[in-house]
């Protein structure tokens, strides 16, 4: 079970950082600095990539580092010789990677269908207009489709009625995990993880009228385990696909030729005779570390075609690819894709500074680079700053405007319990235009100190004039016990404009979740032991607490943001949902147990005024006797979720889709489907 190791490891791994700038000796080191570069340049080729990492594996070595090995013996007969350079010298002819392309047997659905229909509205909560994020349901025309079990489920929404269901993997004994899907056009793109493979697996299927999937291709990027336990992993803006992949540098060994990532089509032929695929990139592609970094990572963001002739050839990306410390945040806007890069001793949960003082100056902000990717193939640009992103919702793009809230530091807290100290963030705000090849640095009259929150954790959510924030006290989002005293805490709206001061407002409740409904702001949190509590921040004139609604005798099951979900009339009114569930001590852990959980529903007034409207409920036996789950059986991305499409409310309940409807303010059943149950004769379940 790797992937629950990674979830307890990245806990461990938060706890236990306490690096103090004292103690980073080498962050100035002449040696790290000579092998910096002070601009976007990309390496000259493969000899000078592979000098560099020659020359940090020395370094490593001199300060001890375990991965950098025994040291190299550059003098050695049996040293392999250095890659060709053909830069500087004449190569011989290499053998020709083969790009490999897709079969152009006929399918059920035309590329004309696909390339012209279009979803009128999105059921994704998605972070920004425009851009598309991976989820466990999504919706093609009449029809829902549904993510679990490495299974694609089609569900006519006219009926209520499952219309296909088809295996993503080909062998039950795939180690594979799927975790989530993609809509563009007509065609639904499930992205995975392939530990046989150790690569980002897409697998894309069409999707026709009559909601029956056709398997169009299976392709393999090269990456880590993408896997993220606070969001998805892949955007997409258009037709094109945005994923983030790593390459560890501490792993490549400089005496061996470096595998470089490809993507590829999935092949049945013997592994001998499958096709190589084709690079995503080569080191001459490479830039340059503009940060000292002593166990650095080459980021790579790479764009991939996913228009209507994408699956008639091959599957066609463009990647840019940089050396960086491995600490990194991503967002992506509907124009450019933002990496954050942070100090390879900085991160938002571990404080930098938190033994010297009770206040931070601007030079303690943790120094980062922030690199621009736009999605049109022009060249990146970067900039130098300060301060940690604590996660892509810490950033966002607005009129030519980067902004971002970031992590400064903790002050005065004790080195046995780093969650001591007081935090401290600023707000950071740029035009677009400081982005360069030259690389300038942001000046300090950039960067606004702003509230502490109050906590060891907080959450945070741009809306158009404000960005919002709000702590809590520990780092998991689980309810008190019953001693407990009473939770509060503080929301802090920082106006994105500067034209007024930061407005604090008091909550009668911690903040597990801040959600965007409108102009506004939705908080989640416990006050104590009985249940969760909902509050309306009414950001329209000066940010005020609009209601609070306490949900009795239930908990929150799932905190990544695509388990909310709400619908807005034109008049400010509308009707939200989340997973719970009525068992305080799962309410943490509920989604990654696979457990189902239910759906709670409130209702909200133009004033922000709260009212319950209504739980819908899974079964008591959800999974249907016959069934069986071979591939893929733990919901690592949760499996319950509030629908919203235009007046019709659903609700993803493990196996079950259910429908309700508003009926005197509350939302009751009207009909239900279990997924689990024997898929109709024409299916294409295989």
């Amino acid at each position: 079970m790797k992937r629950a190791f990674l979830f307890i490891a990245s806990a461990f791994v938060l706890a236990s950082c306490g690096t103090t700038l004292t103690e980073a000796g080498w962050r100035n080191d002449p040696a790290l600095q000579g092998v910096t570069a002070g601009k976007l340049e990309q390496f000259s080729g493969e000899r000078e990539f592979v000098d560099y990492i020659r020359q940090l594996r020395t370094i490593a070595r001199a300060r001890g580092e375990w991965w950098a090995g025994a040291p190299v013996q550059y003098a050695s007969l049996d040293q392999p010789p250095l890659p060709c350079d053909p830069t500087v010298q004449e190569c011989p002819k290499e053998k020709e990677v083969v790009v490999v392309t897709a079969n152009k047997r006929e399918s059920s659905v035309s590329d004309a269908a696909v390339a012209v229909e279009a979803v009128s509205d999105t059921i994704t909560n998605v972070q920004k207009s425009g851009v598309d994020e991976g989820d466990i349901v999504k919706r093609i025309g009449k029809h829902l489709v549904v993510l679990q079990d490495g299974r694609l489920f089609s569900v006519d929404m006219e009926t209520l009625k499952l219309s296909d269901r088809k295996n993503i993997y080909t062998k039950t004994n795939d180690d594979s995990w799927y975790d989530e899907i993609l809509v563009t056009g007509r065609r639904v793109l499930v992205t995975g993880y392939s530990y046989r493979e150790n690569a980002t697996q897409f697998s894309v299927f069409a999707m026709d009228e009559a909601g029956r999937f056709t398997a169009e291709g299976t392709f393999f990027l090269s990456s880590n385990d993408y896997y993220d336990v606070s969001n998805y992993a892949s955007r997409l803006v258009g037709n094109k696909l945005v994923i983030y992949s790593p390459m560890d540098l501490t792993e490549i060994n400089p005496d061996k030729p470096v595998e470089y990532p490809v993507v590829r089509r999935w092949s049945m032929a013997p592994a001998s005779q499958a096709p190589a695929g084709a690079r995503l990139f080569d080191a001459h592609d490479i830039y340059k570390p503009l940060q000292q970094a002593l166990e650095p990572t080459v980021h790579t963001i790479s764009v991939c075609d996913l228009g209507a002739e994408a699956m008639s050839r091959n599957l066609d990306c463009r990647t840019t690819a940089f050396v960086a410390p491995a600490s990194h945040t991503v967002y992506v806007s509907p124009d450019d894709v933002f990496v954050w890069v942070a100090d390879e001793q900085a991160s938002y949960d571990s404080d930098p500074s938190c033994l010297r003082t009770a206040s931070l100056d601007f030079n303690d902000g943790p120094p980062s680079s922030v690199f621009r990717i736009p999605l049109s193939g022009v060249s990146p640009t970067a900039m130098r700053a300060r301060g940690v992103p604590q996660d892509q919702f810490a950033m966002d793009t607005s009129r030519g405007e980067f902004r971002a809230l970031v992590f400064w530091g903790r002050t005065r807290c004790d080195e046995n319990d780093w969650e001591s100290g007081k935090m401290q963030v600023r707000y950071f705000s740029a035009p677009l235009s400081m982005f360069s090849e030259q690389i300038r640095t942001a000046p300090r009259s950039r960067y606004i100190e702003t509230p502490a929150p109050e906590g060891a954790r907080y959450e945070n959510r741009f809306t158009d004039r404000y960005v919002v924030y709000a702590s809590r006290d520990s780092y998991w989002a689980e309810s008190p016990e019953i001693e407990e005293p009473l939770r509060r805490s503080q929301i802090v709206a920082v106006p994105v404009k500067h034209a007024d001061e930061p407005v604090i407002i008091r909550v009668p409740h911690d903040a597990n979740r801040l959600e965007r409904i409108g102009s506004d702001i939705i908080v989640t949190g416990y006050r104590d032991w009985k249940g969760l509590s909902v509050s309306t921040v009414d950001l329209d004139g000066r940010p005020k607490l609009a209601d609070t609604l306490a949900l009795k005798g239930r908990y929150e099951s799932e905190g990544r943001s695509h388990a909310f979900n709400a619908r807005l009339d034109g008049r400010g009114d509308g009707l939200m949902g989340l997973p719970t569930v009525t068992v305080p001590e799962d309410s943490y852990r509920k989604w990654w147990r696979s457990d189902e959980s239910d759906v709670s529903f409130m209702a909200f007034d133009r004033d922000g005024h709260l009212e319950e409207a209504g739980v819908l409920t899974p079964s008591k036996k959800p999974v249907d006797p016959s069934y069986r789950c071979e591939v893929s059986c733990i919901d690592w991305y949760g499996n319950s979720r509030p629908i919203f499409i235009g007046e019709r409310i659903f609700a993803l309940t493990a196996t079950e889709i259910v429908e309700g409807r508003l009926s005197e303010g509350k939302v009751i059943e009207v009909r239900r489907l279990n997924l689990t149950a024997s898929p109709p004769s024409s299916a294409s379940d295989s």
